[in-house]
């Protein structure tokens, strides 16, 4: 026996024209003649088929086998659609000397849109909040399409958007591998504002047009209760509304005088807190 060395080539053709040259020495017992075999392994997106070629020119005949039954015969297999990476058994025998060789080619299926993964908070308590939006594996990714519906698109890979107001938002990304395997990927946020109570320290009920009302900001309240108090600690207005208005007359309908009054509210939140707070409202007139 005569061992030489031959070069085998092994083509690992990709979308994006990558191959890769292996050197093997292998034992051929025979001497005067040596024959090249060329290997073509396929990367395919998740549901597609590969094409697996195995050229033996006019040296051999090729058989292919998937869980030892033959599959095929020829340099060239079309697998079914795959979902998973695969690989096939095949065999080549030598014409000049009825030789047979066995070799395993691999269908390799790209990651399907479980391996990628959005990452953002499934809440946010500020409408405010800048909120950055990335996708794992992003060096992995060759184009995205973000969509945040009424905060419009985006291409970056990494883009940041806030939302403006509380709301629950359905967010998409489409995005297109190295390979050209194109996948959507959803998730849902929900953007909450506090529940909160504002409250102007004075007001001027004179008639010249500036700040001459009393009136409070507020958010996310189920319930609301407001009383105010002179300085003798008689009620002089309440009210149940939280988007009231008081230009000054009290309860008797009369104008109240320039002073500092007591205000005390009780508020129950949409959550079920309670809110209670106390403060002096400055009149000015």
């Amino acid at each position: 026996m005569t061992t030489r060395s031959l070069v085998i080539l092994l083509l690992i053709s990709l979308n994006f024209s990558y191959s890769k040259s292996i050197e093997k020495t292998i034992v051929d017992d025979v001497p005067a003649t040596l024959f090249s075999v060329t290997f073509v392994e396929d990367t395919i997106c998740p549901g597609e088929s590969a094409t697996l070629i195995i050229d033996a020119g006019s040296n051999g005949i090729v058989q292919w086998m998937d869980e030892g039954k033959v599959i095929h015969m020829g340099d060239t297999l079309k697998t079914r659609p795959l979902q998973k990476s695969k690989t096939f058994k095949a065999t080549y025998k030598t014409k000049r000397k009825g030789e047979l060789r066995t070799v395993f080619l691999t269908a390799t299926v790209e990651q399907s849109s479980r391996y990628y993964i959005m990452s953002l908070p499934e809440e946010v308590d500020n409408p405010d909040q800048e909120i950055q939006f990335l996708v794992n594996k992003y060096d992995s990714i060759k184009t995205f399409i973000w969509n945040f519906g009424e905060r419009g698109q985006d291409t970056l890979a990494v883009p940041s958007r806030n939302f403006k107001k509380a709301g629950k938002y359905e967010l998409g990304v489409e995005i297109t591998t190295l390979n050209g395997c194109v996948f959507q990927l959803e998730k849902k946020i929900e953007i909450k504002r506090p529940p909160y109570l504002d409250f102007p320290s004075a007001f001027s009920p004179n008639g010249d047009g500036f700040n001459d009302l009393f009136k409070i900001s507020h958010y996310e309240l189920k319930s609301f209760v407001m009383k105010i108090y002179n300085r003798q600690g008689e009620l002089i207005y309440e009210t149940e509304n939280p988007d009231f208005v008081w230009d000054g007359v009290d309860i008797f309908g009369e104008e109240t005088p320039e002073g500092v009054y007591s205000c005390r509210v009780n508020a129950i939140t949409e959550s079920g807190e309670s809110l209670s707070k106390q403060l002096t409202l400055t009149l000015i007139r």
